[in-house]
């Protein structure tokens, strides 16, 4: 045991410390993230609140929750049992007729007061409703996106109930990410020329705004980035090693080792689909350059093989989530993705320069950052190969190409895929393809510096152009970034100096996502647009004798003085006292007193 800690520690110790260090440097963004995007909020409601994926201010409790409380839930699983089983007999003797089928929930024409205890049931976990996956598969099935990361989320705060944290989202994403760079580490020692640059490679990801920005924004995209590495670390090893029948030698007879690779690659692409469906703009144009490059080859039997892995793969993930077909091609985020391929060249250009500003500014720290790492050395190489195949006749040495391609491919694809379909201009999008973006970056290192700088003295010139670009991407970032809502913590206490009050929130949209950790302080909470202001009556609109406190979201000028009178015509009130403004959504808050 202690030889083998010491082999593993010679062979692997760098690489190790690259990972704790970078977790470290992760943590320093984590412990300073105060708020959440409002799709963070939503993550965690719908992997905690009990069969109640949405909260609708004029229908707290959602129709499939209150029919699971008062027709399915027993006092001991016996009971529920019992009741599961006379519904299911009802549904099938009475269809239309049926206790289901006639079921409703209590739906309002105005928006009604909603408790900080439901407030709190929404997005925590306790005794009541932790460790159940049944909901989290219920409730994301009416959203846009497959359920795992969801399941991991509320296994989390299954864990640590009553709270919800940044720690719990962020956790995950750091386990991610530390697999992520130690797959990053692996692929190297299959792609790179040199050990330094494998090194090099987790050294640039590993510090870059892009892995920041993936950590600290909790939603799914570090799983698919952790997803979508593995799943290219596989196939390049499985084409790579079959070629050099290094795979068999590692794992023993040739049959074993054919079958984990294939149960590896099931499992990842299955995965990756119960993710994110962008896991598939990188996977599909992944297979299709394996099924070329081992059709070139004549491996047939390898080919056959591995388009069984694949369609087992796609059935698997499927059968056990069907409702992606309906969330694909049918639901409004899907046909809003689908629709983005009418629009004109003129348009796709600009989302073009719009993600690849975005993609340069997290994996080399901007766009002229980005094209001195790529262009000086590609065009090194370039000159190189002429001058040598001019001097001999023959290109200077062998280059496997292959891992370009398996590389850069998928990549690229990925990219022009999700910035044609993609909703709007933000990073998450394209999070999966930053660090094999960073992968082909330093490949095309690694080869300028084999043409170039042979001598030992020079081997670690791809680290030093690694930590070039992570000083640099340092420097730009200053230790802030937009994902850790800077300013929230001094929201949130004036909530909890003001729990005993109501609060009114005025909000567009779905906006009020933003202020659920202040909504679980205030003994009540009605949400109210300005359009449902005059449809409110007294029976709503009564508040304590002491006042309320009112909360407008994206005021207008003036710190939304109309919005406030509006409110105060509504709810009574004729003194407000500014409490608070700005912040990190840019909200107002005052205290309305009779």
């Amino acid at each position: 045991m202690i030889e083998t800690l010491k082999t593993l520690r010679k062979k692997y110790g760098v690489r190790i410390l690259i990972v704790i260090l970078s977790m470290l440097f992760l943590c320093t963004f984590i412990s300073r993230k105060e708020g959440f995007h409002m799709d963070e909020i939503l993550a965690f409601q719908l992997a905690n609140a009990e069969y109640n994926p949405w909260i609708v201010p004029t229908q707290p409790v959602g129709r499939l929750a209150k029919f699971m409380t008062e027709h399915i839930d027993g006092e001991k699983p016996g009971e529920t049992a019992s009741n599961i089983m006379f519904i299911v007999k009802d549904t099938l003797t009475n269809r239309g007729s049926s206790i289901l089928a006639n079921y409703k929930a209590d739906v309002y024409e105005a928006p009604v007061w909603i408790s900080r205890d439901m407030f709190q049931a929404y997005v925590q976990c306790d005794s009541g409703d932790d460790y159940n996956l049944l909901s989290v598969y219920f409730n994301v099935k009416d959203d846009n996106h497959p359920p795992l990361h969801f399941m991991m989320l509320h296994l989390m705060t299954s864990l640590f109930k009553g709270e919800i944290s940044v720690w719990h989202g962020c956790i995950i994403n750091m386990v991610a990410m530390a697999g992520t760079l130690w797959l990053l580490g692996l692929i190297g020692d299959i792609v790179f020329k040199k050990k330094s640059s494998t090194l090099a490679l987790m050294i640039f990801y590993g510090f870059s705004m892009g892995i920041v920005a993936t950590t600290i924004w909790i939603r799914m995209y570090a799983l698919l980035t952790l997803w979508t590495v593995w799943g290219l670390y596989l196939h390049l090893r499985k084409y790579s090693c079959v070629e050099q029948d290094s795979f068999v030698r590692m794992n023993g007879k040739k049959g074993k080792a054919k079958w984990i690779g294939s149960v590896g690659l099931v499992i990842v692409t299955v995965v990756s689909f119960w993710t994110q469906y962008f896991g598939l703009f990188f996977i599909l144009p992944l297979a299709l350059v394996t099924v070329i490059l081992l059709a070139k080859d004549k491996r047939m039997q390898e080919l056959w093989a591995y388009i069984r892995t694949m369609v087992t793969a796609a059935v698997i993930g499927v059968c056990v989530y069907p409702f992606a077909i309906g969330d694909v091609l049918f639901s409004d985020r899907g046909t809003e993705a689908l629709s983005q391929w009418q629009n004109g060249v003129a348009e796709y250009i600009g989302r073009l320069a719009a993600f690849g500003n975005i993609l340069a500014e997290n994996v080399a720290g901007g766009v002229v950052a980005f094209l001195l790492a790529v262009l000086v050395p590609a065009v090194c190489i370039c000159v190189k190969f002429f001058k040598v195949k001019k001097a001999s006749g023959s290109i200077p040495a062998k280059t496997a190409w292959w891992q370009l391609v398996m590389c850069g491919v998928p990549t690229l694809v990925y990219f022009l895929l999700a910035s044609k379909m993609s909703p709007y201009f933000v990073d998450r999008y394209i999070m999966a393809i930053f660090p094999v973006t960073a992968l082909v970056v330093v490949w095309i290192w690694d080869r300028a510096s084999d043409l170039f700088a042979k001598e030992k003295q020079y081997a670690g010139i791809c680290i030093a152009m690694a930590v070039l670009f992570v000083v640099w991407q340092g420097m730009d970032m200053s230790g802030n970034h937009a994902y850790l809502y800077t300013g929230y913590d001094e929201q949130l206490a004036v909530a909890e100096a003001y729990a005993e009050y109501p609060m009114v929130c005025l909000y567009p949209g779905y906006s009020f996502y933003e202020n659920v950790m202040e909504m679980e302080q205030y003994q009540q909470t009605m949400l109210v647009k300005s359009e449902e202001l005059a449809s409110m009556d007294e029976s709503r609109t009564e508040v304590t004798a002491e006042g309320y406190v009112a909360l407008i979201k994206y005021p207008g000028e003036e710190s939304g003085q109309t919005q406030l009178e509006q409110v105060m015509q509504v709810f009574g009130g004729w003194e407000a006292q500014l409490l608070y403004e700005g912040g990190a959504f840019g909200d107002v808050i005052y205290l309305i007193t009779p």
